[in-house]
């Protein structure tokens, strides 16, 4: 009786992942991820081929998703707020290095996509505050019970008036989650933020600061 030397096929099956395993999406997401940023004060005239033209000195842009309000008086309206879209990594850090863009007669800001599950910083950006907010006011509706507020700054136009978001830095990571999650979706003087994380504050030894 002949013995069966042959060997059997390696079962590699269970050893390579499916494309649409969780492991592969969630890598992939993570690359997407890598290749967007943030654009902040956007002037509400701007087009996706402005914007696509401004940023395109970093490397190629694929896509220009502009934010627009979903309910209220803002429904249907441009935010303000876009997410840039690129070909490679390269260029979108090199967009979110730079750190602003000037587009129209405004002055932007830009910072890497925040991907999900990315820890909190102790900074938030607050979206939608109404043209007659002051640093006071919004230092005092996100300050007391939450956290302290170490630095607030609400960007000016020209004129004197708000330009409609401010950065909040909290004294803590803690501080800044608890803010977060207590005035998501508040209203605040009669108009309903929005908020994300961001860079917080830092001030130097010699007294200048950095962040916003």
């Amino acid at each position: 009786m002949k013995t069966n030397t042959k060997k059997r096929p390696a079962e590699t099956d269970a050893a390579v992942p499916d494309a649409d395993s969780p492991t592969k999406k969630a890598k992939s997401m993570e690359e997407d991820d890598a290749k967007v940023v943030h654009v902040g004060n956007l002037p509400w005239t701007a087009t996706d081929a402005e914007i696509t033209a401004a940023f395109s000195t970093f490397g190629a842009v694929t896509l220009v998703r502009q934010m627009v309000g979903k309910k209220g008086k803002t429904a249907g309206k441009k935010t303000g707020i876009a997410y840039v879209h690129f070909a490679t990594r390269k260029a979108a850090a090199a967009a979110a290095a730079a750190g602003a863009m000037k587009i129209g007669e405004r002055e932007t800001r830009v910072s890497a996509s925040r991907p999900k599950g990315e820890k909190a910083t102790s900074g938030l950006f607050v979206a939608n505050l109404p043209y007659a907010a002051t640093a006071e006011a919004v230092t005092e509706f996100f300050g007391g019970e939450h956290g302290e507020v170490t630095h607030c700054h609400v960007p000016k136009e020209e004129d004197g008036t708000a330009k409609g978001h401010a950065f909040v830095t909290f004294k803590s990571v803690d501080a800044a989650k608890a803010a977060f999650e207590a005035k998501k979706g508040a209203e605040f003087e009669g108009r309903k933020i929005r908020l994300d994380y961001c860079k917080p504050f830092v001030r130097s030894a010699r007294g200048s600061g950095k962040g916003h």
